[in-house]
């Protein structure tokens, strides 16, 4: 499948859905099994789909360079009141849907004539199958897995992707899955915010020969699943599914994956596109006194959330200003932080996510700290937390966790001349989802940033916990901050990952220490141990 240089034919295995606008995208057809062939033209480059109702022959010039990307090469072909589009799936040796022995495609056809939008949508999948003889019959296999798909709604089809695992008993010759859906949505700026659920799947293995079969559900659909395994000895599977909501409304795609341990899910530094996150703010304001640097008239800011967008390969980031390699202050730069510096007065800290980072590998959450110095204005201090959330029924329903990460912030001492002071340490979370409870604490220290005289604040605790779980749909928690007597604050933070992986938060507080009292805000992030 990768770098095809010989013309070749496949017959596919297929699935064929429709939808109609008007008509809050109904399927008037039943879904089922439909005949495809695929064939590759060597000689230009071409693919030719034959199937009932849509065959069409895609040209290399009728590719879609703006709308693929590194998994999968759009084609679009317009001949008056039809337009017929195709994607398929890139090969590769790694990687989510890109794959070496089976590939996958989605074929749709939109007739907009009489007024009426026909979608005739076939979904299927093609390669190197593996021998009968070749499937194995004893042990167990996990298999990653990756999925794209449309969907109808009532206005229009929308796309969507996804990661899972499949196990499959070989000796049983069954097999079940879980996954996470992704539908996203992209704002102007082409950025997208990402819709997820949960969906699961479950099917039997054919008696003596290649081919599985079941079903899939989604948390409003469900759908029939048909393939099977690719390559010579069953080392990737591919399979198609086609089926409605109660609404009638039609949902297909394919399921290509390779056997594999671990899901090969989105990362922070792994995006399929350029996303849009939520960013959760803590902030202290004061007043920078005329040719020092020290502060006065200091207050907390009310909290808050705003877009956050994140890029890779490069990365780079936008939170009110562009934050890339063009801005970048390497000197200032290592392996925990990157700063950037994008316009005067203004200065961001971002720490790094990723195995390189040397002091906490963050995988899914990500924070930062930004400090604005604009004259004619007061100085700020902000810290902020952003990532890819985990949905409220993605939260384990019992059983308990425990989560150790960092806590860095600033904060400012008391009175009209009051020194500012960086703080960095540690937090620890253990929570109990079937009580819906959790407790936990943080030590940090505080730097005066003039003396960098560093103080132990010693154990500050989280009490009052407030976390609702996936009973309430939420995956937010809340707590008071206790230490030393006169200390105030509060903690918000909100789970991460697919399985709710990583934990992390922004805090506000008040608390004596360092021989003032000190007003501060932070941000934790953690990991499951």
């Amino acid at each position: 499948m990768i770098n095809p240089s010989i013309s070749e034919v496949f017959t596919a295995d297929a699935g064929t859905v429709s939808a109609l606008y008007p008509g809050g995208g109904t399927s008037p057809e039943v879904e089922g099994r439909t005949t495809l062939t695929i064939a590759y033209d060597a000689t230009n480059g071409s693919y030719t789909i034959t199937a009932p109702q849509a065959s069409q022959v895609f040209r290399a010039a009728d590719r879609d360079t703006a709308s693929s990307d590194r998994r999968i090469t759009r084609y679009v072909r317009t001949q008056g009141t039809v337009t017929d589009s195709l994607v398929l799936t890139k090969a590769g040796e790694s990687g989510i849907l890109t794959n070496r022995y089976v590939g996958g495609g989605i074929q749709r056809r939109t007739d907009t004539a009489g007024g009426i939008q026909n979608n005739r949508l076939n979904v299927f999948t093609y390669g190197v199958q593996t021998a009968n003889g070749a499937v194995p019959i004893t042990g167990t296999g996990t298999f990653a897995f990756g999925i794209i798909g449309m969907e109808a709604g009532d206005d229009v089809l929308a796309d969507f992707d996804g990661r899972g695992t499949m196990q499959v008993n070989f000796a049983s010759a069954t097999l079940t899955g879980v996954g996470l859906k992704i539908t996203r949505r992209f704002n102007d700026n082409g950025y997208a915010a990402l819709d997820q659920s949960v969906f699961t799947l479950e099917g039997v293995l054919g008696v003596g020969g290649n081919a599985l079969s079941g079903s899939i559900r989604f948390s409003d659909a469900a759908a029939t699943l048909e393939g099977r395994f690719y390559g010579s000895a069953a080392e990737e599977v591919g399979a198609t599914f086609y089926g409605a909501n109660t609404r009638n409304q039609m949902i297909s795609g394919v399921l290509l994956g390779r056997s594999r341990s671990t899901p090969g899910y989105e990362t922070l530094t792994d995006l399929v596109m350029p996303i849009e996150l939520q960013a959760y703010t803590a902030a202290i304001f004061a007043t920078r006194n005329a040719g020092t640097n020290d502060y006065g008239d200091t207050s907390l800011g009310s909290g808050g959330q705003t877009s956050f967008l994140v890029a890779t390969d490069p990365r780079s980031y936008k939170y009110f200003y562009d934050l890339n390699d063009g801005n970048r202050v390497a000197a200032q730069s290592d392996s925990r932080f990157t700063t950037y510096v994008p316009a005067s007065g203004q200065m961001y800290r971002i720490y790094n996510p990723g195995p390189g980072n040397d002091e906490l590998a963050l995988t899914y959450t990500g924070f930062g700290l930004r400090e604005m110095r604009v004259a004619g204005a007061r100085a700020m201090n902000e810290t902020f937390v952003f990532g890819l959330e985990t949905g409220f029924s993605q939260l384990p329903l019992s059983g308990q966790a425990s989560y150790r990460g960092v806590v860095y912030g600033s904060a400012i001492g008391a009175g009209s001349n009051a020194d500012l002071f960086a703080l960095h340490g540690s937090a620890a979370f253990d929570f109990d989802f079937g009580r819906n409870a959790f407790t936990g604490s943080m030590q940090p220290a505080a730097t005066n940033t003039r003396t960098q005289v560093t103080t132990d604040l010693g154990t500050l605790t989280f009490i009052n916990p407030w976390m609702p779980g996936a009973a309430m749909m939420t995956s937010a928690f809340a707590a008071d901050i206790g230490g030393p007597s006169g200390t105030t604050g509060r903690i918000t933070g909100r789970f991460y990952g697919p399985q709710g992986q990583e934990v992390g938060g922004s805090f506000s507080l008040v608390t004596p220490a360092a021989g003032t009292v000190l007003t501060g805000v932070g941000v934790v992030a953690a990991v499951r141990r």
